[in-house]
């Protein structure tokens, strides 16, 4: 059999390792070839990875199964990225994939059962822009829910966990969710107001073809200082599924992004789309990036 059987266990270029269910996902979601160490799948066979960014292919070695060299780098990613946690110790190969399966989903490093691929580009997130030290915000989801009739996104839920209200770059404002309230008794600045703001500019502004005679449920979840406004466009009824919807000011054109919010963000960092959606250079191409908490 030359296709490698899933789930596949990968290793970056700082050697986290990332268990991704199949190699069709794999495919799909690894971004840099450049940042691919080394892998292998389910039978322990070595894994190579070519291709060009966002075009990358995982392929069988042909090298004889490496078992022991698997144990030890999983072993090695415990002590380093999991302090004071055992690494799974079964015997058997296919126990030992399955355990360490189980254990990376909890820990975050494979994907997320909630939405297609959040807890890996949440981490790939943590890799280009340190969290606060602090931890995230506080959020009542139940109630968010409840006053904007839908759940939020997965990811949006983990940024929050993770990272809390701020500003990225001093640049992207990232508020807290609020309930969604009548705009006299919302917050300035907050989403309910940003919200208002962005269904006032898509009834205006230029979209791109692919927007032309949609009619997004807009949410506001970003804005920044060149007064772009990042959004949601929350028709689907499984937020897992929302796309980015961003307002370009200077441009004063409207575009869809088919990811999440972490994705499109990571993807921003590394400059990862055809053109920078933003009026501002500050998250373009950047590899360090800073995070302000407030509040």
């Amino acid at each position: 059999m030359t296709t490698p059987i899933g789930p596949v266990i990968i290793f970056d270029d700082e050697f986290h390792m990332y268990v991704l269910r199949d190699r069709a996902f794999a495919e799909a979601w690894w971004e840099m070839p450049d940042e691919f160490s080394c892998g292998f799948d389910t039978l322990a066979r070595p894994l190579s990875m070519t291709g060009e960014p966002h075009r990358v292919r995982l392929e069988l070695t042909g090298r004889e199964p490496d078992e022991a060299e698997l144990r030890r780098l999983v072993a090695s990613h415990y002590r380093r990225f999991l302090p004071g946690e055992a690494p799974p110790q079964a015997p058997a190969l296919a126990d030992f994939v399955a355990a360490v399966l189980d254990e990376m989903a909890r820990a975050g490093f494979t994907e997320s059962t909630e939405g297609p691929g959040t807890a890996p580009h949440l981490d790939a997130l943590r890799r280009l822009m340190p969290p606060p030290t602090g931890g995230g915000t506080t959020v009542d989801w139940d109630a968010l829910t409840a006053s904007w009739g839908k759940p939020f996104p997965p990811d949006f839920r983990s940024f929050m966990e993770v990272y809390g209200a701020g500003a990225v770059q001093n640049y992207l404002s990232i508020g807290r969710p609020e309930p969604k309230v009548p705009l006299e008794q919302a917050p300035r600045d907050g989403m309910v107001i940003e919200t208002a703001n962005a269904e006032a500019d898509w009834e205006t502004e230029e979209k791109t073809p692919e927007l032309e005679g949609t009619s997004p449920v807009l949410i506001t979840w970003g804005v920044d200082a060149t007064a772009d406004m990042l959004c949601w466009d929350a028709s689907d009824d499984d937020p897992a599924k929302w796309p980015v919807v961003v307002y370009e000011r200077n441009g004063s054109l409207w575009s869809r992004y088919d990811c999440g919010m972490v994705e499109f963000l990571v993807r921003n960092f590394r400059a990862a789309w055809p053109e920078n959606p933003l009026g501002g250079e500050f998250l373009w191409g950047v590899s360090e990036v800073t995070f302000q908490a407030r509040g």
